[in-house]
């Protein structure tokens, strides 16, 4: 299986972005700019408006990850489909999203208008099923044959790559 795109990519670029931002605006002090003061008594603009997708109806429920296969992973991302009615809370990186792994480096991204929640973890020590990898607030009426979870990528913690895959399992509380 010939790997896209490297998870450690995935999770250290926007590091290194941080990172580098930081160092900008340390140099931006440097400058002396003629800028004209904004105005005191200028009024707030409105909020702009969302281009979301409305919230599910029906009760919040938790839906867990589960990883299921006993070999060690050091590094793993997935990709869920959902359908039916509902929807993750949150958009984009505000998904609420909280990882279930000690030690572990996750990243999350809910892309409303696909239908899909997209995560990744790294964990230098490694994490083995059955243990639950993350859980995550959906709105709406689910069934866990709602979610399809695709591994898109998987190492072991020494990064050889994990033939088959790891079996991710979800069930809902």
């Amino acid at each position: 299986m010939q790997r896209r795109f490297p998870i450690a990519a995935f999770v250290l670029a926007p590091l290194a972005l941080t990172v580098a931002m930081a160092g900008l605006g340390s140099l931006a002090g440097c400058e002396k700019k003629n800028e004209a003061a904004p105005a005191a008594s200028a009024p707030a603009a409105a909020p702009a408006a969302s281009s979301a997708a409305p919230a599910g109806s029906g009760a919040t429920r938790t839906v867990a990850f589960q990883l299921d296969s006993a070999a060690p992973v050091g590094a793993l991302q997935i990709d869920v489909q959902y359908s039916g009615a509902g929807r993750f809370v949150g958009d984009a990186d505000g998904v609420a999203c909280e990882t279930k792994i000690d030690g572990a480096l996750s990243s999350y991204n809910h892309i409303v208008d696909q239908k899909m929640l997209r995560a990744a973890f790294v964990a230098v020590k490694g994490f083995a099923g059955p243990v639950t990898i993350s859980e995550c607030k959906f709105q709406g009426d689910a069934k866990p044959e709602d979610f399809k979870v695709s591994v898109k990528d998987s190492s072991s913690p020494d990064l050889a790559e994990l033939n088959p895959p790891p079996s991710i399992k979800v069930t809902l509380n």
